[in-house]
């Protein structure tokens, strides 16, 4: 996973940002 992706609900998310991602993932995990 390079670049950008649109998650489950449609938020873009940069993969260029570490912390971003990691709250998108953490926050549907939990």
């Amino acid at each position: 996973m390079l670049g950008s992706f649109s998650d489950v609900d449609g938020f873009e998310v940069n993969m260029g940002n570490p912390h971003q991602w990691m709250i998108r993932v953490g926050g549907r995990l939990t």
